[in-house]
């Protein structure tokens, strides 16, 4: 089959896992249509070298303001024109953060007699809708209701999926995580006992936040229950690795509540996985996803609270904490428990191990997509 993807932007963690889909043995023809770089956000397109076709269209970007986000949408004015040139047998879509062009691959697909798919987190759990979301709902679920198959990004999305009505044989979990076989190799490469113990020299207990510094990843949240527990636990540190529009408000929060022992690394592709190798804990307080699964693929257990719904799965059976409703004062009592009970960490961080190396890896991820593909095809049709 001949398949296109739908994109904002062609993502940088998104790319092994476009390689990988184009290598299928069910797919002939491969490409990803996808819009220009929203500038000052993390929706930006991968500059490096890649392995499949990509086309990237003209884009009308649009960024509204919401409570602690930004909403990026983008209209790529010749995704119509591009999917009659290209002719796909089927088309996978973002879902709703990219709503216009799903909209197009719809229509292309109802006319043409092709194939179309879902590919979302379904609904975040707790999350209050904006304007935008609720003069939008109708049209986004009938997209939803009428789509060939959905992938869900993990169980809890696929109840979401269910419940508004889909047919349970036309939704594929594919439990969002990232390549983690290209990560395992990475790490294989690396001397990690040397990077542990030279990182534990002069404290005993590492946490450690990766990602994109917004607001509604709850940063604030994680520096004020730091801010106590550094007070009463002797050789702690925290590490805080990324950038982002709230950098600058974080660092002077953690001078403000005067923390000691915390480092912004600011921004790191290349040599991340030895941040996370020199800690014992992931700590997740607002929003993220294919966070989760880096940290248990280095073998750190997470504390989050409500991400893309990916962590109930990954989380579930002990590899971490879930608290939907995590503010600083809990946090601290989870960190305090942790702290003291280092049987249980190391239980922890076993199980970590575990739910990457035999429940949801790369494999089981595309194992799923590929399900989805093949059901689509011409022939079992």
């Amino acid at each position: 089959m001949k398949v296109a993807v739908s994109y904002r932007v062609m993502q940088g963690w998104r790319v092994p896992i476009f390689e990988r889909l184009s290598q299928l043995p069910s797919v002939d023809d491969f490409c990803v249509f996808h819009g220009s770089d929203f500038p000052g956000t993390k929706v930006v397109n991968f500059k490096g070298e890649k392995a499949f076709k990509s086309k990237a269209m003209p884009t009308i970007r649009m960024k509204l303001k919401a409570k602690n986000r930004t909403i990026c949408q983008a209209i790529n004015l010749t995704f119509f024109y591009e999917l009659i040139r290209y002719k796909p047998d089927v088309i996978l879509c973002e879902g709703a953060s990219n709503l216009f062009s799903a909209s197009v691959a719809f229509l292309y697909a109802a006319l043409f007699r092709k194939k179309f798919v879902w590919w979302s987190l379904g609904e975040l759990k707790n999350r209050k809708k904006t304007i935008y979301r609720k003069i939008l709902e109708a049209p986004i679920q009938f997209l939803e209701r009428k789509s060939d198959a959905i992938i869900s990004y993990s169980s809890l999305g696929a109840e979401y999926f269910k419940r508004i009505g889909v047919n349970e044989d036309r939704i594929y979990v594919a439990v969002n995580v990232i390549d983690t076989e290209k990560k395992k190799a990475l790490i294989a490469s690396l001397n990690t006992d040397e990077i542990y113990q030279k990182a534990h020299e002069n404290s005993d207990f590492n946490l450690i936040f990766v990602g994109a510094i917004t607001k509604e990843k709850r940063l604030d949240v994680l520096l004020e229950a730091f801010a106590v527990f550094e007070k009463s636990a002797p050789g702690v540190k925290l590490t805080i690795v990324g950038d982002g529009e709230y950098f600058e408000a974080c660092k002077a929060q953690a001078v403000e509540l005067e923390i000691e022992n915390v480092l912004f690394t600011g921004r790191v592709v290349d040599g991340v996985s030895r941040y996370f190798l020199q800690s014992d804990l992931f700590v997740l307080p607002g929003l993220g996803g294919l966070a989760v699964s880096e940290a248990l693929v280095h073998g750190l257990p997470v504390i989050a609270s409500i991400a893309d719904g990916c962590e109930k799965d990954l989380l579930g059976t002990g590899a971490g904490m879930i608290d939907e409703a995590l503010d600083a004062e809990k946090l601290l009592v989870h960190l305090n428990e942790l702290y003291h009970d280092r049987v249980k960490l190391s239980e922890m961080k076993q199980e970590a191990v575990r739910v990457i190396d035999s429940v949801y890896n790369i494999h089981t991820y595309m194992g799923s997509i590929q399900k989805c593909i093949e059901s689509l095809s011409p022939k079992r049709n």
